[in-house]
């Protein structure tokens, strides 16, 4: 049979079950926001990016591989402050798997890593 809730054609909105059993205050805009990346520059794009608990994971499409740590600063030093963690994944146009990777934390500032495999 029909569930319990959806008696007399009356459904309650998920939105609110949610709403009620969760807590009915969202956290604060402040707390939530951080800012994204640049999209493009100058021979690079950003394809995709994601960021939970303080790390932005960013997806970089390039031509220019050899050039990926100048293209990481320039990603990452306006965003530094909101984030405890960058991680930036270069691969050229076409490819699927990335060929380099910039790790940026404030300790331990830039670190390229070659993923390339031959």
């Amino acid at each position: 049979g029909p569930p319990a809730h959806a008696h007399a054609g009356l459904v309650t909105p998920w939105r609110e079950e949610a709403r009620s059993c969760c807590g009915s205050s969202p956290a604060p805009p402040a707390a939530r926001f951080r800012p994204r990346p640049s999209l493009r520059g100058l021979g690079w794009q950003v394809v995709d990016y994601l960021s939970a608990q303080g790390v932005l994971i960013v997806d970089v499409e390039t031509h220019r591989l050899d050039e990926s740590l100048g293209i990481a600063r320039a990603l990452v030093h306006p965003l530094a402050s909101s984030y405890v963690e960058v991680l930036v994944y270069f691969r050229a146009p076409g490819h699927d798997a990335a060929a380099k990777r910039v790790q940026w934390s404030p300790a331990a500032g830039y670190v390229e890593l070659d993923l390339a495999v031959d």
